[in-house]
Parts: C-alpha cells; structure tokens; sequence
C-alpha cells in the first residue's frame, strides 16, 4: 500500500519533473530522510550492505557521476570510484573561482530553495 506521503510525492514530481528531491521534501514541508523513508518499496530500495563494502564495489560499475549537495551548493563529478574513494575532481575550486579547469568533470554551480 502507498504511503500518503509517497503519493504526495508523486504528484509533485509529476507536477514539477526536474524538482530534486530535496526540494521536494521542503515543498511537502517533510525531511528527505522521510520522504526517502516513504519512497522504500515504491521507487526506492533500502541498502544492507555497510558503507565500506558498498564503496568498494562502486570500482566495479565504471564511469558515475556522484552529486553532493546542500543549501548552498552543488557539487557534480564524474569519474570511477578508485578504492573506495568517489571521483577527484582534476581541478581545485580555487582554480574554477578563477575561470581555469573548466575542462574537467568538476561542477560548481549556484543551487537556490
């Protein structure tokens, strides 16, 4: 049975497509801890793997691109997982603050509510 948050959801996402799901959950005035929490089953599957296990197998997928965001920013990469360890930007932000690296997988860019 779907939850009534999920079908809210749903209706939101359909209503605005490209809203993130972040915004989503703001809009519907829930935390995105809750909203993915109501998402499970539906279009959404819980993990049961640990945190390391998961990042190691990561490697084997190939090419990803891995977001990290907040209500400030958005940070976008692309690249393979080495390791464990998500793709490394082949610029440092200082350098994209001054116009230089935009020839690289690394993203800034302004991310509003």
């Amino acid at each position: 049975m779907k939850s009534s948050l999920y079908l809210q959801y749903l209706k939101e996402k359909q209503q605005y497509p490209g809203m993130s799901t972040a915004n989503i959950a703001k809009t519907l005035n829930v935390s995105e801890a809750a909203l993915a929490h109501a998402r499970v089953g539906q279009d959404a599957q819980r993990l049961q793997v640990d945190a390391l296990t998961l990042l190691t197998k990561l490697e084997n997928i190939g090419l990803v691109k891995s977001t990290t965001a907040n209500r400030y920013a958005i940070q976008q990469m692309i690249g393979r997982y080495k390791s464990g360890h998500p793709p490394r930007p082949l610029a440092s932000p200082a350098a994209m603050r001054k116009g230089r690296g935009f020839h690289t997988p690394y993203t800034l860019r302004p991310f509003t509510l």
